[in-house]
């Protein structure tokens, strides 16, 4: 058993990334509960940064795997103190709007995902393109693309569209 917390909470961490990647119920139950043991040496240990990342992965875990929303929105909120307490960075804020927006979404809340998906292009565009990891780079693609066609789509609506035009 490892002794040092900081190294036993990111070996945790690593171990229910493994698991949860199953998606099975009782894949999600030990990432869960593995989750939860990380989370608290990370706050006792005060370390919000890995704190935040395991909200958000069990954010993640509840919006793709309960049939309800509800425990989905307390850990997101959790997730966010998380991210305060680290500094609100915009890349921090991007992932929050675009997580918030999953869980609209999953409610039908199709609006509510709309502007969230457009607080996280806005959030992620403020954030310097390096320092932007990998993930959040892809999602930024996605959310322009997505941001467009609502353009274009609303456009069209409102009648100065012109489908002749190219």
């Amino acid at each position: 058993r490892l002794k040092y917390p900081p190294v036993r909470e990111e070996v945790l961490v690593q171990i229910a990334r493994a698991v949860d990647g199953r998606q099975t119920t009782d894949a999600r139950d030990e990432a869960q509960r593995l989750y939860f043991e990380a989370i608290d040496i990370a706050e006792a240990e005060r370390h919000d940064e890995l704190a935040a990342q395991i909200w958000s992965r069990l954010v993640l875990l509840a919006t793709h795997m309960d049939a309800g929303t509800d425990q989905a929105h307390a850990w997101w909120r959790r997730n966010e103190a998380a991210v305060r307490r680290i500094g609100n960075s915009n890349s921090d804020r991007a992932r929050l709007h675009y997580m918030l927006g999953g869980i609209y979404y999953r409610e039908s809340k199709y609006a509510e995902a709309e502007r969230e998906a457009i607080q996280s292009i806005a959030a992620i565009s403020r954030a310097p393109w390096q320092a932007l990891p990998r993930t959040l780079r892809k999602i930024h693609s996605i959310l322009h693309i997505a941001y467009a066609k609502v353009r274009v789509r609303n456009h069209e609506r409102s009648g100065k569209g012109n489908s002749k035009e190219r």
